[in-house]
This record gives C-alpha cells, structure tokens and sequence, in this order.
C-alpha cells in the first residue's frame, strides 16, 4: 500500500479485504493497529476507470470502521 504504482496499491487493499473478509479475529486486530484515511480511497473512487471505481467503492464500504476509526 506504500507503493508509488496506483494498480499495485488498489490491488493490495483489494487482496487484504478478501483475505480478512469472513476473518473477525483479523479484522478487530487491523482495526485496532491500523488505520486508512478516506483520502488514501478518495483518489480510486475519481478515476474514469469504471473497475478502479467499483474496487474502491467495495473497499471503502469493507474499511468504513477503520477508515473513520
């Protein structure tokens, strides 16, 4: 998530919110260590990119607590 390419970055977020979807014990550990800020989504959610969008938008919802955290 730390990576200047923008594909590599929405990639990541994408894999950790599936690999922890149906896991709450990871989720409550991630959301006490960690935290996105809207911002980090905000740039994926403006693209012209129909599938940016759509990602971004699944992972803002996914994230909402600790986005907002």
């Amino acid at each position: 998530m730390k990576s200047t390419n923008l594909n590599v970055q929405l990639q990541a977020t994408n894999a950790l919110a599936s690999f922890i979807y149906n896991n709450p014990r990871v989720q409550l550990y991630l959301a006490s260590q960690y935290q996105f800020s809207f911002d980090y989504f905000q740039k994926f959610l403006q693209s012209n990119n129909e599938h940016i969008r759509c990602a971004a938008a699944f992972q803002v919802c996914f994230y909402l607590e600790n986005i907002f955290g």
